[in-house]
């Protein structure tokens, strides 16, 4: 058995330049394997019970193939992808977490967040970070509809894709924050995302903080396999 963690992927429809190197990577799954999604797989994904986007049909569909081939699926929704909904648990059999939560793999007790609300700066950030999770913003978002959604949300996304360098400081506040869960809750592992920036840290003996990247400009994943955690370059 394996497991493979991505993170920050920000795909963005057919005409990603990834797709093909995407798809790629997870035809590498086998029965009993397991694929953790630590948020923002998708550049925007605002999720409705009936609808999907149909730039990400050949994704959801190896998402299909995956629950028929017996891989174990976990999302951790990011804050570019949110509200997935019954389609993902239903329809795909994937296993969704709301930004964050614990998993067992393997035995080993893993908290998983995608990282957002970690080291936002700022009163209106936070906010908006916590207002798109709400339930009101699951009404608002059914009001406007997904044609809109998808027009306003990849014009708000874009403004977000100049991923410039790490905050002064930020790195070492994840690692902090990681260190912290583990310790005052006895986990084993700490697996994040969304600052783009792989990392591995010892954050108490026998316990590991793991950043697993992005495929934006690091394309890194994390891998376990007998018993052990690489962070790996798909390219």
């Amino acid at each position: 058995m394996k497991a493979l963690f991505l993170s920050d992927i920000h795909y963005k429809g057919l005409d990603d330049p990834n797709t093909a190197l995407l798809l790629k990577f997870l035809d590498t799954l086998q029965k009993g394997d397991v694929l953790v999604i630590v948020g923002d797989l998708f550049d925007l994904w605002i999720g409705y019970d009936h609808v999907v986007y149909a730039e990400y049909v050949p994704v959801l569909n190896k998402f299909y193939e995956l629950k028929n081939l017996g891989v174990r699926v976990i999302y951790v929704e990011g804050n570019h992808d949110l509200f997935l909904g019954p389609f993902f648990t239903k329809k795909l059999g994937v296993q969704v977490l709301n930004r964050e939560g614990l998993v067992v793999i393997d035995n080993k007790k893993i908290y998983l967040h995608h990282g957002d609300g970690i080291d936002e700066r700022g009163f209106l950030k936070k906010l908006a970070l916590g207002f798109f999770r709400t339930k009101a913003a699951i009404v608002l978002s059914r009001l406007i509809g997904p044609n809109l959604i998808w027009k306003v949300g990849h014009k708000l996304s874009h403004t977000s894709r100049h991923y410039g360098p790490l905050v002064l400081g930020a790195k070492q506040r994840y690692r902090d924050f990681g260190k912290k869960i583990l310790t005052e809750n006895n986990y084993d592992y700490f697996i994040v995302g969304h600052t783009h920036i792989p990392d591995e840290y010892e954050a108490a003996p026998g316990k590991m903080y793991y950043n697993v990247g992005d495929w934006v400009r690091n394309y890194t994943y994390l891998e376990y396999q007998d018993g052990r955690f690489t962070i790996k370059k798909v390219r």
